[in-house]
């Protein structure tokens, strides 16, 4: 959704107190969205660090472990990995905060801090002192085994800063850190929203990219493996075999039928939350279009808080699990010809369902907001109308009135001229069979 989508009718007013279009809920949000930023990302960097030692492993330029499928390093791997995609982050966010006084979640929802006069809070201020000396504390606290006290000042943070709007440093100083909006009517919580639709969107056009092996390896398989024949020898012979042969076991065809479905895998997982975003998923239709938009909207907001967001965190939760044994295991093939790593693809499997969580997170978002958010400002909904709009798509799509549309070959003969002297030929025909009739 570019800056023009992004409108709303009327002139922006520009803030006379910076922060005061920023309430507690968009604080609250803002906040957890950096803590799962920084979470998912760390989880990223440590999956990428096993994944790097188990393939080194399977090419042989790492030793395994004595009774272990894995290396020796997998540990130090995972936690090299986590280190650097946590450093990315908190890096990101020093850089952001010094600048613009934006962290990550900041910049998606387009919000900043700022002091009571308007300027940005710096980075010691900002980062160090106000997460940085809390988080430290309590990770002491929890390295030396006082759990209870880690919990209970953990618990005081956070129930001040939901109570208060300010953290403890902010309170004892006797300062105010406020949160500026961007000028403009759109809640913060649609641009969040639409910076979770984008995320999802990359990972739908991502995914749908892996129709082409799918297409290819199926289509190779299936022609190669049927392209057998005797020689004078009385030997067996075909494409398939002689590309084993000559290059290897890639072109095996139990390995091709595994790839296949790796790739179908993919596919599926990581186009389910594209899917939903852009309204093209299976819908039961035979009551909802009959209903009017606000209890359309309440449908849609009850499906996702019981239904959609919570039985996919489901299954996310259980298909980690999935994935986390089959790496303890060293799962591969049930064939001795088979891909290893078994683990990998279950991950990605996990990955697709937590894409689809964030595209039911978001819709959630701009529902919530379309039911009671304000009611003078539009924006583009992913699977709703609204009601002066209503009736102009169909599954996300622009419904398309064939009666009312132009021809598109008479419009560009017309445009050559070729219309026009065709019409100019059937006339003279009209003129000479008239005066022959005469």
């Amino acid at each position: 959704m570019s800056e023009q989508t992004l409108s709303a009718p009327g002139e922006a007013v520009v803030l006379e107190i910076p922060g005061e279009q920023v309430g507690r809920n968009s604080r609250i949000m803002s906040a957890v969205a950096d803590f799962v930023i920084f979470g998912c990302t760390t989880a990223a960097g440590a999956f990428l660090g096993l994944f790097i030692e188990d393939a080194l492993v399977q090419l042989e330029a790492l030793a395994m472990a004595e009774g272990s499928k894995h290396g020796n390093f997998g540990q130090q791997f995972m936690y090299i990995g986590a280190a650097i995609a946590a450093g990315y982050i908190i890096l990101r966010n020093v850089i952001g905060i010094s600048r613009s006084g934006q962290t990550i979640a900041g910049k998606m929802m387009r919000t900043r801090i700022v002091t009571n006069a308007g300027e940005n809070v710096s980075v010691v201020n900002g980062f160090f002192i106000r997460i940085g000396l809390p988080v430290i504390a309590i990770c002491y606290l929890v390295i030396v085994g006082e759990f209870l006290a880690a919990l209970g000042l953990g618990f005081l943070i956070v129930f001040t800063a939901l109570v208060t709007g300010r953290c403890l440093h902010d309170i004892a100083t006797g300062t105010k850190v406020v949160w500026a909006d961007e000028v403009d009517e759109i809640p913060s919580t649609i641009h969040l929203s639409e910076a979770l639709r984008r995320l999802v969107d990359r990972f739908g056009r991502f995914g749908s990219w892996f129709i082409v092996p799918v297409v290819l390896i199926t289509c190779f398989d299936v022609i190669a493996r049927k392209a057998v024949w005797t020689n004078d020898d009385g030997i067996r012979v075909g494409i398939q075999i002689w590309l084993t042969e000559n290059f290897g076991r890639f072109f095996d065809s139990t390995l091709l039928q595994e790839m296949e479905w790796h790739s179908h895998t993919i596919l599926f997982a990581f186009v389910l939350g594209y899917g939903y975003i852009n309204n093209t998923h299976v819908r039961v239709d035979l009551l909802r279009e009959r209903f009017n938009f606000r209890l359309k909207a309440k449908l849609e907001f009850f499906g996702l808080t019981f239904f959609l967001i919570p039985y996919c965190m489901i299954v996310a939760y259980f298909s980690v699990i999935y994935a986390w044994d089959s790496y303890q295991i060293s799962e591969i093939s049930a064939s001795q010809v088979g891909l290893p790593m078994r683990w990998v693809i279950k991950t990605l499997l996990s990955l697709g369902i937590f894409a689809t969580v964030a595209a039911g997170v978001s819709v959630w978002l701009q529902v919530g907001v379309a039911l009671w958010g304000p009611q003078n400002i539009r924006f583009n909904l992913m699977t709703l109308e609204w009601p002066e709009e209503a009736g102009s798509t169909i599954e996300g799509k622009e419904r398309i009135d064939l009666s009312k549309i132009e021809d598109e070959l008479e419009r560009r003969a017309r445009e050559s001229g070729h219309l026009v002297e065709e019409s100019a030929a059937r006339d003279d025909a009209a003129r000479v069979a008239e005066a022959k009739r005469d």
